[in-house]
């Protein structure tokens, strides 16, 4: 029989954890919970960054759309559908981006 290192309790052979404290027996196996974590906390960070990115893309996109719309129906230029178009492919790159996320 061992004991626990932290609570002092009688730790059956074999175990990986104390039953009373849930303190770890095997400190390589608490490296490996540890590096796990915190591999899927960074994954879920970088999702979330890129997720968070997308949204704002695809509101700027809406935005300049709508503003593309209120010009051209007042100035009939070059520039207002270049700018129309734009604001249309804006908004399809993004619409891409967050389905490809």
């Amino acid at each position: 029989m061992k004991y626990c290192a932290k609570c002092g309790n009688e730790i059956e052979d074999g175990s990986l954890f104390c039953t009373n404290c849930g303190h770890s027996t095997n400190s390589s196996c608490l490296k490996t919970v540890l590096l796990v974590v915190t591999a899927i906390s960074t994954l879920l960070n970088v999702i979330m960054f890129h997720i968070s990115l997308a949204i704002i893309q695809t509101i700027f996109a809406i935005a300049s759309t709508i503003i593309s719309v209120l010009v051209l129906r007042k100035d009939k230029r070059t520039l207002s559908y270049i700018c129309f178009f734009l604001g249309i492919a804006n908004l399809l790159c993004s619409i891409l981006w967050i389905t490809y996320i």
